[in-house]
């Protein structure tokens, strides 16, 4: 799902550092035709905020991985229902995150980072018609600015 991704971080050693990130999805859509021509329609949108430690297995570096791990705070809006009546449903929850950064660096202070973040998420009271998992896996590409 693309999305948007502000993030705010700092290494602390060598080898160890923090982020903090903000992450907003695209939302998601569904509708579904029952048998008495009734219809139903579903939205879904997340947002998450996590903190994360971020671990340079190798020295830092352009095209060196950076893994991460942390905690996430999931905030869920779901909206369901047909014409006559509507509800919506907001929910929180936590989730277990997972990441790897890739920096290529384009000068000493501007860097394109590929990466990829996998969220665990318990959805356990989520409409099954919007087809969402525990796991969610989200990947883009961000420009990261480095002060010195």
């Amino acid at each position: 799902m693309p999305g948007m991704l502000i993030a705010a971080g700092r290494n602390d050693t060598r080898y160890v550092g923090w982020r903090a990130e903000f992450e907003m999805a695209k939302s998601l859509e569904y509708q579904q035709a029952f048998r008495d021509f009734a219809t139903e329609h579903g939205f879904y949108k997340d947002w998450n905020v996590s903190g994360l430690l971020a671990v340079h297995p190798l020295r830092r570096g352009s095209g060196r991985p950076e893994l991460l791990i942390g905690l996430s705070v999931v905030r869920q809006t779901i909206k369901i229902g047909n014409v006559i009546q509507e509800r919506r449903l907001p929910r929180g929850a936590a989730s277990l995150t997972f990441g790897v950064d890739i920096p290529f660096h384009v000068s000493s202070q501007l860097a394109l980072v590929p990466y990829t973040r996998v969220h665990v998420i318990n959805r356990n009271e989520i409409d099954p018609n919007l087809g969402l998992g525990a796991f969610q896996m989200r990947t883009g590409v961000a420009v990261r600015v480095l002060f010195p």
